[in-house]
């Protein structure tokens, strides 16, 4: 549900409202991000919406994106915690497989 006084100008999955997000700031306008629910949202899509007052300007950034006059900035594929699992996991599989060659070896 939108916070009182915000329009919603956006649904994206979470990777591009993070682009979309870092872009309208750096265009000096407040956005919040909530989480899509019910029965027709896609799992991981968020809702971006702007202050009333901001509106026309924001909804002049999205078509200036869409256009091709401005790009956004891009997210990092994986966030920080995601770089933290995948390295959690590797070392886990690098222990099982030492340990499983060291009592190969005895």
């Amino acid at each position: 549900m939108l916070p009182t006084g915000y329009k919603s100008i956006l649904i994206c999955d979470t990777r591009r409202a993070q682009e979309w997000r870092a872009g309208l700031r750096q265009a000096g306008l407040e956005l919040v991000m909530i989480e899509t629910e019910g029965l027709t949202s896609e799992k991981g899509a968020w809702e971006l919406a702007v202050p009333e007052a901001q509106e026309l300007a924001a909804k002049a950034f999205v078509a200036k994106v869409i256009q091709g006059r401005l790009r956004l900035p891009r997210a990092p594929f994986l966030s920080g915690t995601g770089i933290m699992s995948m390295i959690a996991i590797v070392l886990i599989v690098l222990v099982l497989v030492l340990a499983s060659w060291m009592k190969a070896v005895r």
